[in-house]
């Protein structure tokens, strides 16, 4: 067995192992059966304040400052254009049949934010790379405890993996924070569905979060214009293919509870072949009587707060329409145009990892699910997205920018606002240099100048810049990628620097005594200090030790 292998098949077995525990103990238990109705129970409790947290509005801002809007509309708008003409070839050929109708730009949008998020977003990680050598061939030591930073993420375990190279050990906490996961942008199948799932929300999609308790979680987006539900799989960029797990990975699924904002509902009809086997098969942890109730009361409390007549009947059609649909699901035959031999083995994560996990799928389809690690193989789609990366970034809201810039300008240091200035004029000078486009916080200069208090982060956001958490470098700022024109930015990178040079005329015309400056070096060398300290004693990265000789720096200065 090689190495990735006993990798995959150790985490499958402890987490077999951790929920084989929790059955057990509720069984010996004289109630066993009230035991693990009680535990079903906190897991939808737990589903609930899952799918609420992508409700919160600053959430969903962070979440939509990262999606190539006007992009993926110009796509769906393309995409649209094409189903038309379609459905109007189909249309004309007059067989006499049911008339296709053509994607709703709603539902193109979302097939293009899909595709976007699989392709250039989001990353798998069944391991990550060592984070001081970066090799990729590091060992799995164990679980760690949470630090509290990784827990006030959502982190509940963190894995630890060894370099057998450089000996350092690198921690992959298991974020459950969707904005976190925003900087992060790598993780398994939890990861990818919380990031998603809050991404359809930011775009003003109706989303549910689906659970799997066979261990794996996606997304559900209501279509306005089919009126009903539509099964997003984000790892796999799969749209409206339910019966993919149980047909085209070969599980065997029990239980799917889908979570939402206005309710909880079992959708289990809607992801299996045969519903009436699964019943007497698989489905032993709760009373259906108990589960129907159950998940009717969450429904109705998350409605509560709703008091608009319209709104409430809307939410009722929608709930006759679904269990019409779920009533007729899950009666061996499959959905139009999603013939069985269509639904293609996992393609996500190693080969060691879906074998492990029994995913593979069958015969051919399982053969062509090994290829590519997990890229998907559809040549159209790939390279259609690689020549999307090229095209020009565009043009931001100078309102935006000139707001980030005062709030930067009168917050920071002559000193803070040079490094910045520097930044932003490299940018001026060389739009065409790639090394420019990427802000490090791992230099302790950059992360003096743009982190902590200064409003640096929102400035570059403002600008058109995305964040995200690399293994190598920790946190870093990007404007487009490589080969991105950022031409149209330009202007507006011009009105910051503008105003960064009128604060410092601000201060040059009014001066800084000689204590002033004085003191400001010695807070600089206070803080380089400190970092050096950090980075020789303790395990963080360099964007963390940044962040925290900052703080400690600052909280030494105010106890003066």
């Amino acid at each position: 067995m090689d190495p990735d292998e006993a990798l995959a098949r150790a985490l499958q077995e402890e987490e077999d192992r951790t929920a084989a525990a929790a059955i057990l103990a509720a069984d010996r238990d004289i109630g066993g059966k009230h035991a693990r109705q009680a535990a079903f129970g906190a897991r939808l409790e737990s589903g609930v304040k899952t799918a609420l947290a992508f409700e919160d509005p600053l959430a969903q801002a962070s979440a939509l400052s990262v999606v190539p809007v006007d992009r993926l509309e110009a796509e769906a708008a393309a995409l649209v254009t094409e189903s038309e003409a379609a459905a109007s070839d189909a249309a004309s050929d007059g067989d006499g049949g049911v008339k296709p109708k053509p994607l709703s730009r709603e539902d193109a949008m979302l097939l293009r934010t899909l595709r976007w998020f699989k392709l250039e977003f989001f990353t798998w990680c069944d391991k990550p790379k060592c984070k001081t050598c970066s090799n990729a061939d590091v060992r799995h030591e164990g679980m760690a405890e949470p630090t509290p930073d990784e827990h006030a993420h959502g982190a509940g375990r963190v894995e630890t993996y060894r370099c057998p190279l450089c000996s350092a050990v690198t921690r992959f906490p298991r974020y459950n924070d969707a904005v976190k996961l925003l900087e992060t942008r790598t993780g398994r199948c939890g990861e990818w569905a919380n990031a998603f799932t809050l991404i359809c929300r930011s775009l003003g999609y109706d989303a549910r979060w689906c659970m799997d308790w066979t261990d794996h979680v996606w997304t559900e987006v209501w279509s306005v214009s089919q009126r009903r539900w539509l099964h997003c799989d984000s790892c796999e960029n799969v749209c409206d293919k339910p019966l993919l797990y149980e047909v085209g990975w070969g599980k065997k699924l029990s239980y799917v509870i889908g979570f939402g904002a206005d309710d909880v509902v079992d959708v289990t009809r809607r992801y299996v072949a045969d519903y009436a086997r699964c019943l007497r098969e698989r489905r032993g942890e709760c009373d259906e009587a108990w589960l129907a109730q159950t998940t009717r009361g969450l429904t109705d409390r998350l409605r509560a707060g709703r008091s608009n007549p319209d709104e409430l009947d809307e939410l009722r059609r929608r709930d006759a329409g679904e269990a019409d649909e779920l009533h007729r699901a899950g009666t061996d035959v499959p959905p139009p145009d999603v013939p069985f031999d269509d639904l293609p083995g996992r393609t996500t994560g190693s080969l060691a990892w879906r074998a492990a996990r029994g995913e593979l799928g069958k015969g051919k389809q399982a053969a062509e699910s090994t290829d590519g690690g997990g890229v998907s193989t559809d040549d159209d789609i790939t390279r259609e997205a690689r020549e999307s990366t090229r095209k020009k970034v565009a043009p931001v809201d100078d309102s935006l920018v000139i707001a980030a810039a005062n709030k930067y300008s009168t917050s920071t240091t002559p000193e803070q606002r040079e490094t910045m200035g520097r930044l932003l004029r490299n940018l001026v000078k060389e739009p065409g240099n790639p090394k420019y486009r990427r802000v490090k916080m791992s230099n302790a200069k950059i992360a003096y100048a743009v982190g902590g208090d200064t409003f640096g982060k929102q400035l570059l956001v403002a600008l058109g810049f995305t964040a995200r958490d690399e293994p190598e470098h920790g946190l870093v700022f990007s404007l487009g990628d490589a080969e991105a024109d950022i031409s149209a930015v330009v202007p507006s990178l011009e009105t910051a620097m503008k105003r960064l040079k009128e604060e410092d005329a601000t201060v040059a015309e009014n001066g800084d005594s000689e204590d002033v400056k004085a003191e400001k070096a010695a807070l600089e060398r206070m803080i380089r200090a400190e970092f050096d300290k950090i980075m020789e004693t303790e395990n963080l990265t360099p964007n963390e030790a940044a962040m925290k000789a900052l703080n400690t720096v600052r909280e030494r200065v105010s106890r003066r």
